[in-house]
């Protein structure tokens, strides 16, 4: 159960990384460079705009929404994975309650426990502050 929340609490950390790093992208009005690689299809009535800015504004609104729907499948992920590692947190702790006090964890494990909590948080900052570093994301 301990190396589960351990992988529950890593998941949540990267998700919600991933959900500010969107966010603030999102608020600078910085869109990811992916998204200008993808390919617009636009349909017959869009294909009719002879208006080369016209068109760049579709296609720049269009961008901008995907950003938006990206913003928010990363928060509803995130909201999804913190949820996670609370069930399994609350889990662990009635399990703690329920059993007699010789066999309930030394609190020295609970706070190796927390400890290990932190550090995933540390790692996942380190490893999210390098990407922004190295790939010039802002």
């Amino acid at each position: 159960m301990i190396n589960t929340l351990g992988e529950h609490k890593y998941q949540h950390e990267v998700s919600k990384q991933d959900y500010h790093l969107l966010k603030q992208l999102l608020e600078q009005n910085k869109l990811p460079k992916l998204l200008d690689t993808i390919e617009i299809i636009y349909s017959d009535y869009s294909q009719t705009i002879y208006d080369r800015q016209l068109g760049e504004n579709y296609s720049n609104e269009y961008k901008n929404d995907l950003m938006i729907l990206l913003v928010h499948t990363a928060e509803v992920y995130m909201k999804e994975r913190q949820k996670l590692f609370d069930d399994d947190l609350d889990k662990l702790w009635q399990e703690q309650c329920s059993l007699p006090i010789k066999k309930r964890l030394y609190p020295k494990v609970l706070y190796f426990l927390d400890q290990r909590f932190e550090n995933i948080i540390r790692k996942v900052d380190c490893i999210f502050q390098y990407k922004k570093n190295s790939f010039s994301l802002f």
